[in-house]
């Protein structure tokens, strides 16, 4: 089973939930008792450093049976140029690493920038 890919769209500085499935290969629930669950976005691919990093241990990222969420809240796009950046969302448990979903984020135009609050 491949990673879901989801593609996101939202004015810069709106707050985004996001849901996933956390399944294994086969569909199964996997173990979270001793794994880490990262969310990584970044401007492209290619590069390694990361804009934005949420992860389950911090308790950005929760976990209930087979669904995983997460927000995206004001204050991690708010200062961010618009434009499309690439997310992923990886399970680690040990040697064992799944992608479980991927895809761009599209921060879009808004009128009332964070200075303006």
């Amino acid at each position: 089973m491949e990673a879901k890919e989801f593609d996101f769209e939202f004015p810069r500085g709106d707050t985004c939930p996001v849901s996933f499935d956390i399944t294994d290969s086969n569909g199964n629930e996997l173990d979270f008792s001793t794994a880490e669950v990262y969310f990584t976005m970044k401007k492209n691919y290619n590069v390694s450093q990361y804009i934005l990093q949420k992860k389950k241990s911090t308790g950005d990222i929760t976990v209930s049976g087979t669904k995983g969420s997460l927000l995206l809240e004001h204050n991690d796009t708010a200062e961010l140029s618009y434009g499309s950046y690439v997310y992923d969302i990886q399970f680690k448990d040990g040697s064992y690493v799944k992608t479980l979903a991927l895809g761009t984020i599209t921060l879009t135009n808004e009128s009332t920038h964070k200075v303006n609050e």
